[in-house]
């Protein structure tokens, strides 16, 4: 999920190639929607600074609607360490490679297939 209509279409684009069926949202109140619409999620990847809802505000969201999937959060500017006291696993550093990310999500969205499978 991010607001960057471009890092967004590179982002499902890369992933897509990956493998991976992939969602998109533009803004923290959009992405809540389609998780909640949606079937459940094996990771939640999420731009920290979005309109509307905030990536931060989102996650406690999530958390609150009682939703413990793995968020990974995207920033130019937020440190790892924060993104893990904000709820997320992880924080993938902007700007990135398509490696990293393949990396990153398959890293996250495993871990939970892996606790799915029992």
């Amino acid at each position: 999920m991010d607001d960057d209509e471009l890092v967004r279409v590179v982002v499902v684009a890369v992933l897509k190639d990956a493998g991976y069926d992939v969602e998109s949202a533009r803004n923290g109140e959009e992405a809540l929607q389609v998780v909640a619409e949606s079937t459940p999620f094996h990771m939640v990847l999420l731009d920290v600074q979005m309109p509307v809802l905030d990536g931060w505000a989102m996650i406690r969201e999530l958390r609150a609607r009682g939703d413990d999937t793995p968020v990974v959060m995207m920033s130019a500017h937020a440190t790892e360490s924060e993104a893990i006291k904000g709820g997320a696993k992880a924080l993938l550093a902007k700007p990135f490679d398509r490696a990293l990310l393949v990396d990153t999500v398959s890293r996250w969205a495993g871990s939970a297939l892996d606790a799915a499978a029992g």
